[in-house]
């Protein structure tokens, strides 16, 4: 599966649920965001669906699609020991 079909899966599947973050910042720009994200950044109760596709999108500009890839996989993985996700969610 590549970038490029997780953000069409994700942007498309009806039943997936939106994570609702707690108040971040959000005026701030995707490059922020991401800068935020990549840098470990808490964001209340994580980071929403939205937000999380606007950090992929700047990953692919940055990096390409294979290490934007690597980086969202990553940045996720440690979000989630930072938040205490279930197990399944670490499954990437």
């Amino acid at each position: 599966m590549t970038l490029t079909d997780i953000i069409n899966y994700s942007t498309t599947n009806d039943t997936l649920r939106r994570t609702q973050a707690s108040p971040t910042p959000l005026d701030v720009t995707d490059e922020e965001l991401t800068d935020l994200w990549e840098g470990g950044g808490m964001f209340g109760d994580g980071i929403s669906h939205e937000q999380h596709l606007r950090i992929a999108g700047v990953l692919h500009r940055r990096h390409g699609a294979a290490e934007a890839k690597e980086r969202l996989l990553n940045g996720t993985r440690s979000a989630c020991e930072r938040y205490g996700c279930p197990e399944s969610s670490m499954q990437l």
